[in-house]
């Protein structure tokens, strides 16, 4: 509901036209009466077990160090096979800082990093191209993105492409099908 620079929001679980009719006329009075704004508690740290644990954050990792793993992704790669035509490696990112909130008045908060090298090859034979693909990706930290991970990554994506261009063709014309 708004009132000139007032707004208030208002949410349910609840699908009864009643309960939501209700819901939206105390959110109607609140905003008309001028209610009072209540000011939030500091939020708790979160208390919550963990899934993955952050032991290297991202964004504390030399940019310098982070090309090195995307230059070494792109080496490994085209020396797999002389028929690696291109290589793209990148690299991506996200650290979201998220404030849980509800309507009890209990806060939480939750650092949220995500983490993506993809490695996507070519390979070339003649007029064929054909492709491969691996990635790392995971809400760990930097620490997952070690040489050893890098290095698979890059040879399983050019091993996919080289074999991909060397594949027979399928065979194909009319079958008798069984049901």
């Amino acid at each position: 509901m708004t009132s000139g620079e007032r707004t208030t929001y208002a949410n349910a679980n609840v699908a009864d036209v009643d309960d939501l009719m209700a819901l939206a006329g105390r959110a109607a009075r609140s905003v008309a009466e001028g209610g009072e704004l209540h000011e939030a508690d500091e939020p708790e740290p979160d208390e919550l077990p963990r899934h993955s644990t952050v032991a290297v954050d991202p964004r504390s990792v030399a940019v310098e160090r982070k090309v090195g793993l995307l230059r070494r992704a792109n080496k490994i790669a085209r020396g797999l096979d002389p028929r690696i035509h291109q290589v793209t490696a990148t690299y991506g990112e996200s650290v979201q800082e998220v404030l849980i909130a509800n309507s009890d008045g209990l806060f939480r908060t939750d650092t949220r990093v995500r983490l993506n090298l993809a490695v996507h090859t070519v390979a070339k034979q003649g007029d064929v191209l054909e492709s491969g693909f691996e990635a790392i990706r995971g809400t760990a930290g930097f620490e997952m993105l070690t040489d050893e991970a890098v290095e698979h990554a890059a040879s399983d994506a050019a091993r996919r492409a080289v074999l991909n261009v060397g594949a027979e063709p399928a065979p194909a014309g009319t079958y008798t099908v069984v049901l």
